[in-house]
């Protein structure tokens, strides 16, 4: 069993089953992710990261542990290769699921994200859980 710490409350079993998000928790996400536009001066990924701790999910990289890295490319919207800055988060879920005790869920689910800066020098930033 691999357990790792999320934040100083958060430990996540690894070892437990991948189980889906549910609609639900999916369509308010996406709501709040739509509701936020999609130009901004910088990439938003600290509000975004905001928006799922409030429905308990958690950004994780591919071995589990809490998410940390960059998110690399500049290219404007339209130039060769804009279309290749995206990135695919891994996520998981912690709360209850029907009538059970509090568990520790991985997420059969991502966060989606692409981005491209504009010749304001805004980025246009598309952001999904699918």
């Amino acid at each position: 069993m691999k357990i790792i710490k999320i934040s100083q409350q958060i430990m996540v079993d690894m070892s437990q089953k991948r189980v889906p998000l549910t609609s639900y928790l999916q369509n308010m996400i996406n709501k709040e992710l739509n509701n936020m536009g999609s130009y901004f001066a910088q990439i938003p990924l600290d509000i975004i990261k905001n928006i799922l701790k409030k429905y308990g999910i958690y950004l994780v990289q591919e071995d589990g542990t809490p998410w940390s890295g960059f998110l690399t490319g500049s290219k404007n919207c339209g130039e060769d290769g804009a279309e290749k800055q995206m990135a695919r988060f891994d996520m998981i879920y912690i709360g209850k699921r029907k009538n059970e005790e509090e568990k520790t869920y991985l997420l059969n689910t991502w966060l989606h994200m692409t981005w491209c800066k504009m010749t304001s020098g805004k980025y246009e930033v598309v952001k999904f859980v699918n």
